[in-house]
């Protein structure tokens, strides 16, 4: 992810896990949308754009208030989001070596070996 670069025009939903003294997840967290000074839109499009994240962000306390909501995202993410998401695994990765529970999977191109 150190090599997404950050553009005037995008808006970022950050989500801070909040920590206790031991740096466990306390199970809140911080959600917080930000945006550029520099970002190019103009105002309509920009409180558009600004409108659509608030909507993404809000989903997380209604989930909360609203079980039958939780339990339909719940499901979309495991049976259709979480199998169009590829990891990062291309069809140039190859499973190398299978043993017990461990498996190693090469990320290199075959022309980068």
């Amino acid at each position: 992810m150190d090599n997404i670069k950050s553009r005037p025009e995008d808006f970022t939903i950050r989500v801070r896990p909040m920590l206790n003294k031991d740096e466990d997840w306390t199970g809140e967290i911080d959600v917080v949308i930000i945006t550029s000074p520099q970002n190019p839109l103009g105002d309509d499009d920009y409180y558009q754009v600004m409108h659509i994240c608030k909507m993404i962000s809000s989903i997380i306390p209604l989930m909360e208030k609203d079980s039958k909501l939780r339990e339909s995202v719940n499901n979309y993410v495991i049976n259709d989001l979480d199998k169009d998401y590829n990891h990062g695994i291309t069809n140039t990765s190859k499973v190398e070596n299978v043993e017990d529970n461990v498996i190693r999977i090469n990320f290199k191109p075959e022309t980068q070996h």
